[in-house]
């Protein structure tokens, strides 16, 4: 299970800071929208690895960016 993570926040100098933007995977730090979180996607990568969710190729036609995604029990 993924939850989230406290106390992670991004420089405001930084040129990628959103002031509008939050991420949710970091209880809503602000700077950054989660999509473009790096450390969800490692987590999300560090599960396929180890099994704990399977990503199944699906027709380039479905609508939903979660079909065919199964999470291992």
């Amino acid at each position: 299970m993924i939850t989230s993570l406290l106390g992670h926040t991004l420089n405001p100098l930084s040129r990628n800071f959103d002031p509008n933007a939050r991420c949710a995977y970091h209880s809503d730090a602000q700077g950054y929208s989660i999509e473009d979180c790096r450390d969800l996607k490692k987590e999300i990568e560090n599960m396929i690895q180890d099994r704990s969710i399977m990503v199944q190729n699906t027709d380039s036609e479905k609508s939903s960016s979660h079909a065919g995604m199964q999470i291992g029990g």
